[in-house]
């Protein structure tokens, strides 16, 4: 017998599901299916064998636009195919609604807990998969429905951090931003001591750390970018601090300093004609090359025309 997923809403009803199935020996399975997927097979895998180092935290997220939301249908009589009182199950008797119904259930809790136990459930199950642990320590999570107008009742916008054995997890939900860096659905990142795998139902990829001094480069940069800054007061033409008429005022002004594609805002309280704004493009860290962390060759992690072929691929070789 198959059973989707989540298997239960609360820990008494799968007591329930357990013992019914063995009263009539049945063999059940819930939809959990990536675990057949060949390509998380093979990034677990991975992983087992130690070429992705120690895992120490895993990242979980899936952003989307439904605005304005799933609408605002009045109660009604359920469609005659639909048994909605088999439907319901345990939970409270209400009348149908077509929200409440097939799919959308999933917004209402009642009988779901919006896409934490439907997109996270998923994922959460590859996480326990692959790292073999069988539970987490604690749990915080916080959000709400703060923007779509309808009448279902999860959170649009949710956080949550949960902390296992030797590694946390961070999974982020968004019903009405669609952001720019959504994993996609299912999608996931393991973040290990040598390098990031980032996996979804397409594949995978690794990529490893760069290799760098465990020195600060930012800290050794910043007082030489200070100095630069005092000594070179047009760099910015829009600043309102530069030039002849710049007013010697003390205030925070920001400045940034990229490496790659990655900004550190810096707000350092000195004199505003001496620290005009610098543009993102005014100062560059040394740019690092990754360096492969891993001995093996494509043929020997599965990877390219070696054993499992199409499972994934390695970057920074």
């Amino acid at each position: 017998m198959y059973v989707e997923k989540p298997l239960t809403l609360f820990v008494k009803e799968g007591r329930w599901m357990v013992d019914v199935a063995r009263r009539y020996k049945r063999v059940v399975q819930v939809g959990t299916q990536n675990r057949s997927g060949p390509n998380f097979q093979c990034a677990r895998q991975f992983i087992e064998q130690g070429k992705l180092g120690k895992v120490v935290s895993v990242q979980s997220n899936f952003f989307r636009n439904v605005s304005p939301g799933f609408g605002n249908p009045s109660d009604q009589d359920p469609p005659q195919e639909l048994n909605w009182d088999m439907m319901l199950g345990p939970a409270p008797a209400r009348r149908y609604n077509p929200n409440r119904g097939i799919y959308h259930f999933r917004w209402f809790w009642d009988y779901s807990g919006g896409q934490m136990t439907n997109l996270g459930q998923h994922s959460l199950d590859l996480v326990h998969w692959i790292t073999g642990v069988r539970g987490p320590k604690s749990v915080y999570s916080t959000g709400g429905r703060f923007f779509l107008k309808d009448n279902c009742e999860v959170p649009d916008t949710q956080d949550a951090i949960i902390e296992y054995p030797g590694f946390t997890a961070v999974c982020q939900y968004r019903e009405c931003t669609a952001g720019r860096s959504g994993q996609g659905m299912g999608g996931l990142l393991f973040h290990g001591t040598y390098g990031t795998m980032s996996m979804s139902r397409v594949g995978y990829e690794v990529s490893a750390d760069p290799k760098v001094s465990p020195l600060n480069i930012v800290a050794k940069v910043l007082p030489e970018a200070t100095r630069w800054a005092a000594l070179n007061p047009a760099l910015n033409p829009r600043s309102r601090n530069s030039g002849p008429r710049a007013r010697r005022t003390t205030r925070a002004t920001p400045f940034w300093i990229t490496s790659g594609t990655r900004a550190i805002s810096w707000i350092a309280s000195r004199p505003a004609k001496l620290q005009p704004v610098i543009s993102r493009a005014a100062i560059r860290l040394p740019h690092v090359s990754p360096r492969q962390h891993f001995a093996e060759d494509r043929a020997q992690a599965g990877l390219g025309r070696g054993k499992g072929a199409g499972c994934g691929r390695l970057r920074g070789e």
